[in-house]
């Protein structure tokens, strides 16, 4: 616990229901489909395409394509999305695609080219948020089952860059006291020893 951070939370959670989809190729190739061709037409079916704009009443409109939400609602509806084989006939997707219930995190975003998760952190009174940024580099003391680091994204160290160039009067000083914050936050990411 650290007295200027009141409560800490983050909205990543590995928990979040999916399917995991797998496509028969050697199915496709009997069948003569494409497996880009069963993995676009699923994608249009129950995600959406783009397919063209519209210009109507002197506004353009974006015309995006997707099944109605009572025909992708299960498993099932797999068998009612049809994808055109070589020979010109339709085939359904249930077909060549198996779908396996997993579990993992919704959106996966990446910060200084790692995959990372978001914390943010409320201050107690008399606080900061610059001031309360300067112990997150060196938060983890206890070693990790997985690889781990911390850094501080773009706003915390503008607010630490601008509160050592507010006491320096020359512009060099302020150009060095901001690359001595970015040295400071690359020496901190990625692995954590």
């Amino acid at each position: 616990a650290r007295p200027e951070v009141q409560m800490a939370y983050t909205t990543f959670d590995t928990k979040f229901p999916q399917y995991l989809v797998e496509v028969d190729a050697a199915r496709c190739k009997r069948m003569g489909v494409s497996p880009s061709d069963v993995l676009s037409v699923m994608s249009g079916y129950i995600g959406g395409n783009y397919v063209s704009n519209l210009n109507r009443f002197s506004k353009l409109y974006r015309v995006y394509i997707q099944a109605d939400k009572d025909f992708r609602l299960d498993k099932d509806a797999l068998n009612n999305m049809f994808v055109r084989t070589e020979d010109g006939d339709m085939a359904p997707i249930g077909q060549f695609v198996t779908l396996t219930k997993a579990y993992g995190p919704e959106t996966l975003t990446r910060f200084n080219l790692y995959s990372s998760i978001q914390v943010n952190a409320m201050m107690n009174d008399g606080y900061s948020s610059g001031t309360s940024s300067t112990p997150w580099p060196k938060w983890p003391r206890k070693p990790c089952p997985w690889a781990m680091a911390t850094s501080l994204a773009a706003s915390p160290a503008r607010k630490r860059a601008a509160g050592r160039t507010r006491s320096s009067s020359s512009p060099s000083a302020s150009s060095s006291s901001t690359s001595s914050c970015v040295r400071s936050m690359k020496a901190s990411s990625y692995p954590w020893p």
